[in-house]
Protein backbone atom coordinates (compact mmCIF):
# COMPACT_ATOMS: atom_id res chain seq x y z
CA UNK A 1 0.00 0.00 0.00
CA UNK A 2 1.08 3.70 -0.66
CA UNK A 3 0.95 5.76 2.51
CA UNK A 4 1.11 9.72 2.13
CA UNK A 5 0.55 11.67 4.70
CA UNK A 6 0.39 15.46 5.25
CA UNK A 7 2.77 15.39 2.27
CA UNK A 8 3.83 18.76 0.28
CA UNK A 9 5.65 19.35 -3.02
CA UNK A 10 7.48 22.13 -4.44
CA UNK A 11 8.69 23.16 -8.06
CA UNK A 12 10.53 26.05 -7.47
CA UNK A 13 8.61 28.90 -5.41
CA UNK A 14 5.51 27.28 -6.57
CA UNK A 15 3.43 25.03 -4.10
CA UNK A 16 1.98 22.07 -6.23
CA UNK A 17 0.15 20.72 -3.48
CA UNK A 18 -0.02 20.76 0.22
CA UNK A 19 -1.02 18.74 3.88
CA UNK A 20 -2.25 16.22 1.21
CA UNK A 21 -2.98 12.30 3.06
CA UNK A 22 -4.56 9.42 1.11
CA UNK A 23 -3.98 5.76 0.96
CA UNK A 24 -3.61 3.35 -2.16
CA UNK A 25 -3.94 0.07 -0.79
CA UNK A 26 -2.73 -2.95 -2.89
CA UNK A 27 -5.12 -4.03 -5.68
CA UNK A 28 -6.34 -0.71 -5.84
CA UNK A 29 -6.48 1.17 -9.70
CA UNK A 30 -6.27 4.94 -9.23
CA UNK A 31 -6.78 7.52 -12.21
CA UNK A 32 -4.99 10.86 -11.57
CA UNK A 33 -5.80 13.82 -13.78
CA UNK A 34 -5.71 17.30 -13.41
CA UNK A 35 -4.89 20.45 -15.26
CA UNK A 36 -0.96 20.90 -16.72
CA UNK A 37 1.38 21.82 -13.88
CA UNK A 38 -0.84 21.10 -11.08
CA UNK A 39 1.69 17.88 -9.97
CA UNK A 40 0.58 15.02 -11.80
CA UNK A 41 3.99 14.41 -13.34
CA UNK A 42 5.61 15.83 -9.85
CA UNK A 43 3.81 12.66 -7.34
CA UNK A 44 4.78 10.21 -9.57
CA UNK A 45 8.87 11.22 -9.90
CA UNK A 46 7.77 11.05 -5.88
CA UNK A 47 6.36 7.38 -6.14
CA UNK A 48 9.33 6.48 -8.37
CA UNK A 49 11.94 7.77 -6.14
CA UNK A 50 13.05 10.14 -8.38
CA UNK A 51 12.16 13.21 -6.06
CA UNK A 52 12.01 13.71 -1.96
CA UNK A 53 8.86 15.53 -0.60
CA UNK A 54 9.38 19.31 0.70
CA UNK A 55 7.23 18.01 3.57
CA UNK A 56 5.29 15.22 4.92
CA UNK A 57 6.01 11.71 4.70
CA UNK A 58 5.60 8.67 1.73
CA UNK A 59 5.87 5.12 2.44
CA UNK A 60 6.25 2.47 0.40
CA UNK A 61 6.64 -1.28 1.21
CA UNK A 62 10.08 -2.68 0.22
CA UNK A 63 8.80 -5.26 -2.36
CA UNK A 64 6.15 -3.47 -4.18
CA UNK A 65 6.57 -2.97 -7.79
CA UNK A 66 5.92 -0.27 -9.66
CA UNK A 67 5.53 -0.49 -13.47
CA UNK A 68 4.93 2.69 -15.65
CA UNK A 69 5.86 4.24 -18.91
CA UNK A 70 7.57 7.67 -18.90
CA UNK A 71 4.93 10.11 -20.66
CA UNK A 72 7.77 10.78 -23.50
CA UNK A 73 9.15 7.64 -24.84
CA UNK A 74 13.01 8.21 -25.91
CA UNK A 75 13.47 9.28 -29.76
CA UNK A 76 13.59 6.30 -31.78
CA UNK A 77 12.02 5.34 -35.43
CA UNK A 78 8.95 3.05 -34.39
CA UNK A 79 5.72 4.12 -32.79
CA UNK A 80 4.69 4.58 -28.93
CA UNK A 81 2.26 1.41 -29.63
CA UNK A 82 5.06 -0.57 -31.03
CA UNK A 83 7.67 0.86 -27.76
CA UNK A 84 4.94 -0.39 -25.24
CA UNK A 85 4.03 -3.93 -26.83
CA UNK A 86 7.95 -4.15 -27.70
CA UNK A 87 7.45 -4.97 -23.84
CA UNK A 88 5.64 -7.87 -23.99
CA UNK A 89 8.04 -10.99 -25.02
CA UNK A 90 5.57 -13.38 -25.13
CA UNK A 91 2.57 -10.95 -27.33
CA UNK A 92 5.88 -10.49 -29.65
CA UNK A 93 6.75 -14.42 -30.13
CA UNK A 94 3.11 -15.06 -30.52
CA UNK A 95 2.43 -12.56 -33.66
CA UNK A 96 5.91 -13.96 -35.03
CA UNK A 97 4.55 -17.31 -35.21
CA UNK A 98 1.32 -16.43 -36.61
CA UNK A 99 3.26 -13.81 -39.45
CA UNK A 100 5.07 -17.44 -39.56
CA UNK A 101 2.08 -19.89 -40.40
CA UNK A 102 0.33 -17.06 -42.75
CA UNK A 103 3.43 -16.79 -45.03
CA UNK A 104 3.29 -20.82 -45.46
CA UNK A 105 -0.89 -20.74 -46.16
CA UNK A 106 0.42 -18.22 -48.50
CA UNK A 107 3.56 -20.01 -50.07
CA UNK A 108 1.32 -23.17 -50.07
CA UNK A 109 -0.79 -21.61 -52.70
CA UNK A 110 1.27 -21.78 -55.70
CA UNK A 111 1.78 -25.22 -54.63
CA UNK A 112 -2.08 -26.28 -54.80
CA UNK A 113 -2.17 -23.89 -57.96
CA UNK A 114 0.91 -25.79 -59.66
CA UNK A 115 -0.45 -29.19 -59.10
CA UNK A 116 -3.89 -28.34 -60.23
CA UNK A 117 -2.64 -27.03 -63.72
CA UNK A 118 -0.29 -30.38 -64.28
CA UNK A 119 -3.18 -32.59 -63.55
CA UNK A 120 -5.11 -30.66 -65.71
CA UNK A 121 -2.16 -30.54 -68.48
CA UNK A 122 -1.97 -34.37 -68.26
CA UNK A 123 -5.51 -35.61 -68.17
CA UNK A 124 -5.69 -33.39 -71.55
CA UNK A 125 -2.59 -35.19 -73.32
CA UNK A 126 -3.55 -38.84 -71.76
CA UNK A 127 -6.98 -38.18 -73.29
CA UNK A 128 -5.54 -36.67 -77.16
CA UNK A 129 -3.57 -39.62 -76.95
CA UNK A 130 -6.27 -42.13 -76.41
CA UNK A 131 -8.50 -40.49 -78.73
CA UNK A 132 -5.72 -40.46 -80.92
CA UNK A 133 -4.94 -44.21 -80.76
CA UNK A 134 -8.21 -45.39 -80.60
CA UNK A 135 -10.95 -42.80 -81.94
CA UNK A 136 -14.37 -43.22 -81.72
CA UNK A 137 -14.36 -46.29 -79.51
CA UNK A 138 -12.60 -44.66 -76.73
CA UNK A 139 -15.11 -41.45 -77.15
CA UNK A 140 -17.37 -43.28 -74.78
CA UNK A 141 -15.28 -44.71 -72.57
CA UNK A 142 -14.03 -41.10 -71.52
CA UNK A 143 -17.20 -40.06 -71.19
CA UNK A 144 -18.60 -42.18 -68.80
CA UNK A 145 -15.53 -43.22 -66.64
CA UNK A 146 -11.78 -41.25 -67.29
CA UNK A 147 -13.69 -38.01 -65.37
CA UNK A 148 -14.28 -40.04 -62.18
CA UNK A 149 -10.40 -41.53 -62.37
CA UNK A 150 -8.92 -38.71 -62.69
CA UNK A 151 -10.73 -36.97 -60.39
CA UNK A 152 -9.28 -39.76 -58.35
CA UNK A 153 -5.94 -39.15 -59.33
CA UNK A 154 -6.37 -34.95 -58.47
CA UNK A 155 -8.07 -35.58 -55.19
CA UNK A 156 -4.68 -38.46 -54.36
CA UNK A 157 -2.25 -35.53 -55.22
CA UNK A 158 -3.87 -32.73 -53.41
CA UNK A 159 -4.11 -35.00 -50.48
CA UNK A 160 -0.57 -35.75 -50.62
CA UNK A 161 0.54 -32.48 -50.92
CA UNK A 162 -1.39 -31.01 -47.69
CA UNK A 163 0.50 -34.57 -45.91
CA UNK A 164 3.60 -32.78 -47.53
CA UNK A 165 2.97 -29.55 -45.60
CA UNK A 166 1.82 -31.23 -41.83
CA UNK A 167 4.37 -33.53 -41.80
Amino acid sequence: MLEFNKLAIRRGPRVLFEDASFTIHRGYSVGVTGSNGCGKSSLFALILKQIHSDAGDFSLPPDTVIAHVAQETPAVERSAIDYVLDGDADLRKTQARLASAELEDILSLPIFMLASILARGIRFFIIAALLWRYGNKMRSFIEKRLGLLFSIAVALVVIGFLGVKWL
